[in-house]
C-alpha cells in the first residue's frame, strides 16, 4: 500500500504533530509520571521531550497498517490498535528505563518495576493515540506513516473498469485526494474510516461516512445502506437478494441494498 499526499500539507500536519507531541512532553515533564518527578524540572522536561518524540517515532507507523491487519486477522481496529501498541511499548519502556537508572544509579529496577512501567507506557502510547484521533479527525490525508492520523491510506484495491464519471473534482471531498485520483463512485464505512472508491483505486480517510457525504456537495447519490453511499452516475443494475438486494454499480463493484432503500434506489437506477 502507498501513501500519497501534497508537500505543502505533509510539512503543516508533521509540524502540527511535533507541535502537539512538544507540548504533550513539557506537560507530563512538570507532572513527572513513572517515577520522573525525583528528578530536577529542567532534566524532567528535557527526559520527557526525548521520549515523546521517541514514542511518537515509533507509535507513528501503527495507523498505516492497522485498516490491513485488522482486516487480514478480523479482528476489531480497537482491539488490533491495543495489540500493536505492545511492540513501541518495548523500547519507549527501555528509554523509560535507562532515564531512570542514569539518574538514580543506586536504586536498579526489578522486573515488577520494568512490567509496571511497561504497562503504565503501553496506556500512556494509548491515550496520546486517542489524542491524535480526536485532535485530527476529518482533516484529511497525511504522510506514509501515521499515529491516530486522518491518513489517506491508498490501498492497491484494483476495482477494474472505469466509471462514469459521478463529479467534476470539485467537490471538497475530491479534494483530499491524490491528483489522478479519479472520480468517487462509492464511499464505504469501516469502522473509524471511510473508503472512499474510485474506479481504479480506493483510499481510506479517518472520517465519518456522514460527513464524507457531505463533503461529497451537490454530486447525485444516494445511501443504499448503514455503511454504503454510492454515486448516482455509477448506477448498473440491481439483483433481489434476501431482504435486501445486491446493487452493481458499472466498475463491476458490488455493494448490498438495505430493504428500506430499495424504493429509492429503484427510482434512480437507469433505463
Amino acid at each position: 500500500m502507498a501513501a500519497t499526499t501534497s508537500g505543502p500539507f505533509l510539512s503543516r500536519r508533521w509540524i502540527a504533530e511535533l507541535l502537539l507531541i512538544g507540548a504533550l512532553g513539557l506537560v507530563i515533564g512538570y507532572l513527572g509520571p513513572l517515577g520522573t518527578f525525583a528528578l530536577p524540572l529542567d532534566e524532567r522536561l528535557a527526559a520527557w521531550l526525548l521520549l515523546g518524540f521517541a514514542g511518537y517515532a515509533l507509535f507513528r507507523p501503527i495507523p498505516v497498517v492497522l485498516p490491513w491487519l485488522s482486516r487480514r486477522i478480523g479482528l476489531p481496529q480497537p482491539i488490533m490498535a491495543a495489540l500493536l501498541m505492545l511492540v513501541p511499548s518495548v523500547p519507549v519502556t527501555a528509554i523509560v528505563c535507562w532515564t531512570l537508572t542514569v539518574s538514580d544509579a543506586a536504586h536498579p529496577l526489578d522486573m515488577r518495576r520494568l512490567a509496571q512501567i511497561y504497562g503504565q507506557t503501553w496506556l500512556m502510547g494509548g491515550l496520546t493515540y486517542s489524542l491524535f484521533i480526536l485532535a485530527f479527525r476529518g482533516r484529511g490525508p497525511t504522510g506514509p506513516t501515521g499515529i491516530a492520523s486522518t491518513n489517506a491510506i491508498e490501498a492497491a484495491d484494483a476495482i477494474g473498469g472505469a466509471a462514469p464519471s459521478p463529479d467534476d473534482g470539485s467537490t471538497r471531498l475530491s479534494r483530499r485526494l491524490s491528483p489522478g485520483f479519479g472520480p468517487v463512485i462509492a464511499l464505504k464505512a469501516e469502522d473509524h474510516y471511510v473508503r472512499v472508491i474510485g474506479p481504479e483505486r480506493s483510499v481510506l480517510l479517518l472520517m465519518r461516512l456522514g460527513d464524507a457525504v457531505e463533503e461529497m456537495d451537490d454530486v447525485p447519490g444516494l445511501v443504499v445502506h448503514r455503511s454504503w453511499w454510492v454515486a448516482q452516475a455509477a448506477l448498473a443494475s440491481l439483483e433481489p437478494r434476501g431482504r435486501g438486494a445486491m446493487l452493481s454499480l458499472s466498475s463491476g463493484l458490488a455493494v448490498p441494498v438495505a430493504r428500506d432503500r430499495l424504493a429509492a434506489l429503484r427510482s434512480r437506477m437507469p433505463g
